[in-house]
């Protein structure tokens, strides 16, 4: 049996779903790496972002704790980059740092310490695209998996197969127990999960 290795994006997946009015803290990344790597051996899942700086918002620094500490109870392994805020006065948002680097770097170590044959990466970050290549190029017997809200024909051409997440497959996996919210951060999460589901896409 293959071993299989999830690597999810963060933010990335956030903002995806958010374009299908989805909350990614309500959302069962365990549950979903599993339907997605089916009968094989899933070794672990990891998902990669950073805790939003506590000086600039200790509410949303709180939510993203809880956040975390919610997908390491589903066994969900948490790696964490970092904010850059800005000088004081800057008008300009905090922004996420390294959390590529660090997930383009397990992709390939990983890879060299036998880990995973499969890696599932849920990603539409161009940046990743070197490592991809290096990995198809060094360990041959490695397959690569994208898994994306936007079509990419850079990621079709480095990874061996890629394929869209719709919204009624995300919909699917979708649990308000999974996080809950307090009245200090996501007292809306369950007014924003009245939903209706449409008809199941495999």
């Amino acid at each position: 049996m293959r071993k299989a290795a999830v690597y999810i994006d963060g933010q990335n997946f956030h903002h995806g779903l958010a374009r299908f009015g989805l909350d990614s803290r309500s959302f069962n990344f365990w549950t979903y790496a599993r339907h997605l790597t089916q009968s094989k051996d899933l070794s672990f899942v990891k998902y990669y972002g950073a805790r939003f700086p506590r000086r600039v918002s200790l509410q949303k620094h709180n939510s993203d704790d809880a956040f975390f500490k919610s997908l390491t109870k589903i066994g969900v392994i948490v790696v964490e980059g970092r904010f850059i805020v800005s000088g004081e006065g800057s008008r300009q948002q905090p922004r996420e740092k390294g959390v590529d680097v660090r997930l383009a770097t397990d992709l390939i170590f990983d890879a060299m310490f036998q880990r995973y044959d499969d890696a599932y990466v849920l990603s539409a970050d161009t940046d990743l695209i070197p490592a991809i290549q290096q990995l198809k190029k060094h360990f041959r017997d490695r397959r690569i998996f994208n898994f994306s809200f936007n079509k990419l024909n850079i990621f079709e051409q480095a990874c061996d197969e890629c394929k869209l997440i719709y919204s009624d497959v995300a919909k699917r996996f979708i649990d308000a127990n999974a996080f809950q919210p307090t009245s200090n951060t996501l007292a809306d999460l369950k007014k924003k999960l009245s939903f209706s589901i449409d008809p199941v896409r495999e």
